[in-house]
């Protein structure tokens, strides 16, 4: 695992925060540049599920509150992406397993 400092993003132009492509490179180094998005972007239902996907893979487990805070997009619409996106049995039980964001 590489420790990337995506925190940047933070303090980066509003144009590079709103650019949906160089965030989604960003949260395939980390997951946690989805904080740093603008905030179109964190309500852009992609890019929230890039940056929840990734979590997962990289920790196994999803910090519900840092989502919560960051967008409005529902629970339900994430229980639908996963199972629309997974086609592997174990992986879909474990997200299952795994999701608590209420």
């Amino acid at each position: 695992k590489y420790d990337y400092n995506v925190g940047i993003l933070k303090y980066a132009h509003d144009e590079l925060r709103k650019d949906k492509d160089f965030v989604f490179e960003l949260i395939n180094m980390d997951h946690n540049a989805f904080r740093y998005a603008h905030k179109d972007l964190r309500n852009n239902k992609e890019v929230f599920l890039a940056a929840l996907i990734k979590e997962w893979h990289t920790e196994k487990k999803i910090d519900s509150e840092i989502f919560k805070k960051y967008t409005n997009i529902n629970q339900d619409e994430i229980i639908e992406y996963i199972i629309q996106t997974t086609n592997n049995r174990e992986e879909m039980l474990e997200y299952i397993q795994d999701m608590r964001i209420s």
